[in-house]
């Protein structure tokens, strides 16, 4: 079961977010400083989270139906062409891995992809429990030609085929933004 689970998580990235039904653009996630966007089948909301001088805008989004939660939170900042190539020079799958031991979950698997423009992504799938609810969580990282983008989700409780198609949906919906494409 954890084996297709995992099968099923990493095909959703990132070879077909080509495939989404298009949404009204307020629920479509892709400042400026941001090399990707995101879909949501509803309204997200932002804060700002700042440490020291650096500030992110936090992005999250949940929704509850029944008894099972889908969860996402993601930030996409602004880095320079050094920062970058120094970002992509490390143990990305290490990094992944890092998402979902910082989240206190045990990972199953991770995997790095490079897109044919250069983008690299890495992704790490955990399983474990939140409370008494069992708990499937996706960590990944974007890294595009000026921007990294962090996301993790979780979903949690019983299967709820509307949670899942949320949750497998969103994530399928990350992807490269269109340069000609204004907001």
């Amino acid at each position: 079961m954890r084996a297709l689970i995992f099968t099923l998580l990493l095909a959703a990235i990132p070879s077909i977010a080509h495939a989404q039904k298009p949404l009204v653009p307020p629920f479509i996630y892709s400042p400026p400083s941001c090399n990707f966007e995101i879909k949501f089948p509803e309204k997200f909301f932002t804060n700002k989270k700042c440490i020291g001088n650096e500030c992110s805008e936090v992005v999250s989004f949940a929704k509850t139906i029944k008894d099972s939660t889908v969860d996402f939170r993601l930030t996409c900042d602004a880095k320079s062409a050094a920062d970058i190539t120094k970002i992509k020079a490390t143990d990305l799958k290490a990094s992944a891995k890092e998402l979902a031991d910082n989240a206190g979950l045990r990972s199953y698997g991770e995997d790095t992809a490079t897109l044919p423009d250069g983008t690299v992504s890495a992704v790490t799938i955990a399983l474990g429990k939140r409370g008494d609810k069992e708990t499937i969580y996706t960590g990944q990282y974007w890294i595009g030609t000026n921007s990294l983008l962090t996301l993790e989700a979780e979903m949690r409780g019983p299967a709820n085929k509307e949670i899942e198609k949320i949750y497998t949906g969103i994530l399928e919906s990350v992807k490269v933004r269109p340069t000609n494409k204004v907001y």
